[in-house]
């Protein structure tokens, strides 16, 4: 899984004591220290680099040639960064002034710099922000976690201004109070009472690193997960009377364009190759099950599958023992007219085979596999619980 850049912007009056107390609670979920000079250390995990553009107070938040030279230095600090590390997307975390710049580069370089997942706090960015029709589906930004306090002064004077000044004002808004104008998906509300500065509990300090850190997931709910998956891949050996240690379950989520095995997310893959798969959405058993939203399975025929062959690089990954795969989309289970189908799709689980196809897979259409495949799909709502609560940055709830 490709190591993540989670790049700091603190807001105006300030230089952003919170960005170096959040650097630990990165490091819980997986951060590597970072330093210009020494790229090597930036292999694996979250590595937090906290941009600082100094004081910046609001006659300079004023003026629109003080904004526009601080946003023409955070592209250049964002190339840089990017140039140097190799990254094709970067996380934010960002705080009021903060936000406003970030959101404005992601619109001035127009998909030439993209991002990951990204928190606001205290987020003066306009509540009209195009989200869905311009940033997600162009795929310019993956998630948002949009943390607002609802007694957020600061804010609304900043919307406010935006209004009344005209053409010299920021195009601003208050959506660190109010939220955003529609919903979308990937796009996360939080709140708190409370002002401007609420919003940087150090309380919630684990929750965005657990948000920037989807979809490696935290102890908590891999835990939960790997528990999962290792019942669902007895039940299946067991059902399909064939030898527990010839059966595999993975599961495979969205992750920078492409689909990926979650680490650690998984029972008996032990051939490293496959670890590193890359599929796009619709390649394979796995992709087809994502966007179709209902089971897929496939078999070997001799030297061929039956069906859903992999790209030559990524079909290289794969064990030359594998022999079959039934591959079942996790989400909202919804049936209309005897058709079930799994709607908010947010992952797949595989329960694959070594060495030998079950008999009871070489006949599709046999009312015990139907059921069987039932059994295992309805199998996987409480790791669509844990996912779901993983990719918003939340801990595990008790049952």
């Amino acid at each position: 899984m490709p190591h993540k850049i989670v790049v700091t912007l603190h807001g105006i009056r300030t230089r952003g004591q919170w960005q170096k107390q959040i650097t630990p609670y990165l490091a819980r979920h997986g951060l590597i220290p970072y330093h210009l000079d020494s790229p090597y250390l930036a292999r694996h995990g979250l590595i937090p680099y906290h941009l600082d553009y100094g004081f910046f107070g609001v006659l300079s938040f004023v003026l629109p040639w003080t904004r526009a030279t601080r946003v023409q230095w955070l592209r250049s600090e964002l190339r840089d960064l990017m140039d140097r590390t190799g990254a094709k997307r970067v996380s934010i975390i960002a705080h009021s002034f903060g936000t406003w710049l970030a959101l404005e580069v992601l619109e001035a370089e127009n998909g030439n710099i993209r991002f990951d997942r990204v928190v606001l706090t205290g987020s003066i960015v306009r509540r009209d922000f195009p989200w869905g029709s311009t940033l997600l589906r162009k795929r310019w930004i993956q998630a948002l976690r949009n943390e607002r306090a609802t007694g957020d002064w600061v804010v609304r004077a900043a919307e406010l201004f935006s209004r009344l000044a005209g053409l010299v004002a920021p195009r601003a808004g208050a959506s660190g109070a109010i939220g955003f104008n529609t919903a979308c998906a990937g796009v996360h509300e939080r709140h708190v009472a409370g002002g401007h500065s609420e919003v940087l509990n150090i309380a919630n300090y684990d929750k965005w690193a657990r948000f920037i850190a989807y979809p490696r997931l935290p102890d908590d709910h891999l835990r939960r997960v790997r528990m999962l998956v290792q019942q669902i891949r007895a039940l299946a050996a067991s059902q399909l009377g064939v030898d527990v240690e010839l059966v595999r379950t993975n599961i495979f989520v969205p992750n920078a364009n492409a689909l990926r095995m979650i680490p650690g997310a998984w029972d008996n893959m032990t051939w490293a190759p496959e670890h590193d798969i890359e599929l796009e959405l619709d390649h394979g058993s796995t992709g087809r099950a994502f966007t179709d939203g209902t089971p897929f399975s496939i078999r070997r025929l001799g030297a061929s599958w039956t069906a859903g062959v992999l790209p030559g690089p990524e079909q290289a990954k794969v064990n030359p023992r594998l022999q079959w795969v039934l591959s079942l989309p996790i989400g909202r289970l919804v049936t209309r007219s005897e058709l079930t189908v799994a709607q908010d799709v947010i992952g797949v689980l595989n329960v694959d085979g070594l060495d030998s196809v079950p008999p009871l897979l070489q006949t599709p259409g046999d009312p015990t596999l139907k059921t069987l495949v039932f059994a295992l799909w309805a199998s996987t709502e409480k790791i669509r619980e844990s996912l779901a609560l993983a990719n918003i940055g939340e801990p595990l709830h008790d049952d």
